[in-house]
């Protein structure tokens, strides 16, 4: 019987208030675009404004740069149906040739798997337009590897669309104990820019550190997931992110909740296809 996982649980659930009060604890005012400060006149162009504030902005920023990182290949396979450590015994073949004083024994090597993970989904965001998400990740044993993308775009009346894009790499460790609940801690290089912006687009590079559970009711059927992480960039600005909801077969829906300091949060449903 698998050990209970509420250390788990409750390390997830003390991480969630800590999301909202990461972005709020010094809060910059970010001006809207009906203000003539940039932006289109939603929330996304609210965040513009104040991300153009808090970085000086730039004309023709670069892109954003993440550090890569290397997978450790040392652990033996993590079977995907149930993620329970692969430790049965190894079969060692002997065999005994006419003639030979001493059988020689044959050792193969334990196999090694990768498994990938792959997540693409559409989001509506409240008193803005919308955004794209994708994540790619590739576990092997306890390690996972991953990177992550979401775009938000805002329309502008006679303009581009205002978009804010934020990526990540990060290496994952997996934390529990095997049984229904999988829990991985995170951490990684995030960046996020903003382009189209009237007044100004921006740039800003970061660090950011989470936890990520996924909790089994139905085998392949039915999965709670739930993330959080906290985002500290350069310029003093700050954002917590969270994300919760079920995964039905490959059909996954959650709420996405993205808070930033330098101005509102963008928050709302999301659906996808999760493989």
């Amino acid at each position: 019987m698998a050990k209970p996982a509420w250390p788990v649980l409750v390390a997830f659930s003390l991480s969630i208030p800590i999301v909202p009060l990461t972005a709020e604890a010094g809060r910059h005012s970010g001006g809207g675009g009906d203000n003539g400060s940039g932006g289109g006149g939603g929330r996304l162009g609210q965040v513009s404004s104040g991300l153009g504030h808090a970085t000086g902005g730039s004309s023709s920023p670069g892109p954003v740069s993440s550090p890569s990182s290397d997978r450790v290949h040392d652990h033996r396979s993590w079977n995907r149906s149930d993620r329970d450590c692969d430790t049965g015994p190894v079969l060692v073949g002997v065999g005994v040739t006419a003639g030979a004083a001493e059988a020689e024994p044959a050792t193969p090597e334990p196999p090694r798997s990768v498994f990938v993970d792959f997540y693409a989904g559409a989001q509506k965001v409240y008193e803005s337009d919308g955004s794209l998400s994708a994540e790619l990740a590739f576990n092997e044993g306890r390690f996972r590897f991953g990177g992550t993308v979401t775009h938000y775009f805002e329309g502008q009346e006679g303009l581009d669309a205002l978009t804010f894009t934020v990526g990540s790499l990060y290496l994952g460790w997996r934390i529990d104990d095997g049984g229904p609940t999988r829990a991985w801690l995170e951490a990684g290089a995030v960046g996020a820019r903003t382009r189209h912006d009237p007044a100004m687009d921006s740039s800003v590079g970061g660090v950011l550190g989470g936890v990520r559970v996924e909790h089994t009711l139905i085998p392949k059927r039915i999965t709670l997931l739930g993330d959080a992480q906290v985002m500290a960039f350069e310029d003093d600005v700050r954002a917590g992110a969270v994300r919760a909801g079920v995964r039905f077969g490959n059909l996954q829906a959650t709420f996405r909740y993205l808070d930033l300091n330098v101005g509102p949060a963008l928050f709302g449903p999301e659906i996808g296809l999760a493989y």
